[in-house]
């Protein structure tokens, strides 16, 4: 199998991987977050309700607020990964410009190639011919 085949199928499944991690922080990784948030926010109103009723017993209000603790916790953690998201979409980017620019650079290394190798076919045509 030719080398630059080779090296074409590899550019071809990085590019592939680059885009599919690029969909999964920019899409997948925000709704997550998003349903996540949604069901911690959940949680505390059905929490208070149930902390709001009148004659609760103390172990259970209790175990009430213990919960709401840990969503809270919970909540701040989720907000921090927020910020580590946002990063990483940042860093996708960076890697797609990069790799960009790399097949940039492929093509042109690629061009030159074909333009030097026509001109040696040419000048070897040439020299033939005055033999």
């Amino acid at each position: 199998m030719a080398e630059s085949t080779i090296s074409l199928d590899c550019q071809y499944i990085r590019c592939q991987a680059q885009k599919e991690l690029k969909t999964h922080i920019q899409d997948v990784i925000p709704f997550r977050h998003a349903q996540c948030l949604e069901g911690t926010r959940q949680i505390i109103w059905e929490t208070n309700q149930i902390i709001s009723k009148e004659n609760l017993d103390d172990k259970i209000k209790i175990q009430c607020l213990t919960l709401l603790t840990n969503v809270h916790r919970a909540i701040a953690e989720m907000t921090a990964d927020g910020a580590i998201v946002e990063q990483a979409i940042k860093e996708v980017k960076q890697l797609q410009q990069q790799s960009q620019q790399e097949q940039q650079q492929q093509q042109q290394q690629t061009d030159i190639a074909a333009e030097t190798e026509e001109a040696i076919e040419e000048e070897y045509t040439t020299t033939n011919g005055v033999f």
